[in-house]
């Protein structure tokens, strides 16, 4: 596939995850209807059949199975946040009801949206950085100017998923740069795109008011920029870097951990050049554009927490203790390094006071988010769990093969070590706040990005033909249910 070729894929993609998230919420506010749901289903499955009948047209060329999933996977989140009301499966949205003294993401919001003003506490959610809170303000703006009649302060909320669902659709646009940047090929590419579109959390983050979905995004173009810049080292790369770790920061503070090995690269590349004065002098340019962009646009809403109201730059607003989803009382062997397999057999969710093993929470919250509100039969749901274990143990193969066979390579290594680090950044950061919502797999869903890249690679460079069509077949059936179950059931 040409670079041309692969630049069109990305502009219309780009172009539809833009608006289609966007149209179709202004839309179903015109159509006004009280039961939208299901023609909404039956829309979805003809755009879906559509893709696969043009993918089946254009089957000579390489990439019309993975330009497929790719528009499916647009198809499916803004279904699934078409479908879903902010209030369900939620995080701390509106503690005091959807008003402008809300201390939630809600109040944040309404603060922005109808008086233009930042928060006057740091009170529970209102600490957070700011910028996907701008841009749910300006969506709730102009979506309010386009429909007829003010929306209430719920529909000024609700239209914040837009942003998490755009965010979302172009988080699989840039796992497809990923891949073709990481040379995986056309043909085995299609089973990593399917793990990243067709994967919950992506889903479930996709339809919620939180910034989750949009912290993702920019952490997925701060891996993808990175890449670039090690390859061609241009001006241009390391300005956007620059630009989407700032606006990263300024969404949520953790997407700044790309910056470790990040900068492991750019001193690796200085001292490769200290002999070589000419190419030393753009290296430190550059790097100084770097800086001179990104610090400013993370650091200034932290800089003026701390002014007024001495916040740390990684606060977070802590629980009480007496909670009962505390439990720093438990040994860090039964907390982390063990699976909890009675939990397991227990329930397929996460129970937020009793489920206290962080591998069986990941497994749990991987697949069903944090709550029981899952629909779908028994057996329909237990497969599905089956699966996204099994898939987990395919990923971290694929971490152990890449290391084996690929060190070498160091798109992979990078994918290997940005793994390890959000794992253990999150596993620390449950240590310190040693409470059960700490443990929750939404807070390091992006590793499912570079994961996947490693297990396209595994799958492409594997000689063991029958487990990788076993692995490849397990994917396909994953993405199948999961479809069903988030969207159709």
């Amino acid at each position: 596939m040409t670079r041309n070729s692969n630049d069109k894929i990305k502009y219309y993609c780009l172009a539809a995850s833009f608006f289609i998230p966007l149209l179709s919420y202004i839309l179903l506010l015109l159509i006004n209807s009280p039961d939208y749901s299901m023609p909404v289903r039956l829309l979805m499955i003809v755009w879906i059949l559509l893709s696969v009948a043009v993918a089946f047209l254009f089957r000579k060329k390489k990439k019309s199975v993975a330009i497929m999933i790719i528009v499916i996977g647009i198809i499916m989140r803004t279904g699934y946040m078409i479908l879903t009301p902010c209030q369900v499966r939620h995080n701390d949205l509106a503690l005091e009801g959807f008003t402008v003294t809300d201390t939630g993401h809600a109040g944040y919001i309404l603060r922005l949206a109808l008086e233009g003003r930042l928060p006057e506490t740091n009170a529970y959610e209102l600490y957070q950085q700011p910028f996907f809170y701008f841009l749910a303000a300006g969506v709730a703006r102009f979506v309010n100017f386009i429909v007829p009649g003010n929306l209430s302060n719920y529909f000024l909320t609700d239209v914040a998923k837009v942003v998490s669902c755009t965010a979302s659709c172009i988080t699989l646009l840039v796992t497809y740069q990923l891949l073709w940047q990481c040379g995986i090929s056309d043909k085995k590419m299609v089973f990593s795109i399917m793990l990243t579109a067709f994967s919950p959390q992506m889903y479930i983050t996709g339809g919620k008011v939180t910034p989750d979905a949009l912290a993702v995004m920019f952490i997925s173009l701060e891996l993808l920029y990175t890449f670039k810049w090690m390859e061609m080292r241009k001006f241009r790369d390391i300005l956007l870097l620059a630009i989407f770790f700032g606006l990263g920061v300024m969404t949520k503070i953790s997407s700044g951990l790309m910056a470790l090995p990040t900068a492991t690269v750019f001193v690796i590349a200085f001292l490769k050049k200290r002999n070589d004065k000419k190419e030393l002098a753009v290296l430190i340019k550059q790097f100084g554009l770097f800086g001179i962009i990104s610090l400013p646009l993370g650091l200034w809403f932290g800089i003026r927490n701390y002014i007024l109201f001495g916040q740390s730059l990684t606060y977070v607003f802590p629980m009480d203790p007496r909670s009962p989803m505390y439990n720093g009382n438990l040994s860090l062997l039964k907390r982390f390094f063990s699976l909890d397999l009675r939990s397991l057999h227990t329930s397929r969710y996460v129970d937020v006071f009793t489920d206290n093993n962080m591998p069986v929470i990941w497994l749990k919250s991987a697949a069903f988010g944090t709550d029981d509100t899952i629909k779908g039969t028994d057996i329909l749901l237990n497969i599905f769990g089956g699966l996204t274990a099994i898939i987990a143990v395919i990923m971290v193969l694929a971490i152990v093969y890449s290391l084996i066979t690929q060190r070498k390579n160091h798109y992979l290594i990078f994918c290997v070590v940005s793994v390890l680090l959000f794992v253990i950044c999150q596993v620390s950061f449950a240590m310190k706040y040693p409470f059960m919502p700490s443990m929750d797999f939404r807070y390091s869903f992006f590793i499912i990005i570079p994961l996947s890249v490693l297990v396209g690679n595994m799958l492409l460079n594997c000689k063991m033909k029958v487990p990788v069509a076993v692995a490849e077949v397990i994917i396909s059936i994953f993405s199948v249910l999961s479809v069903m179950i988030y969207c159709f059931v």
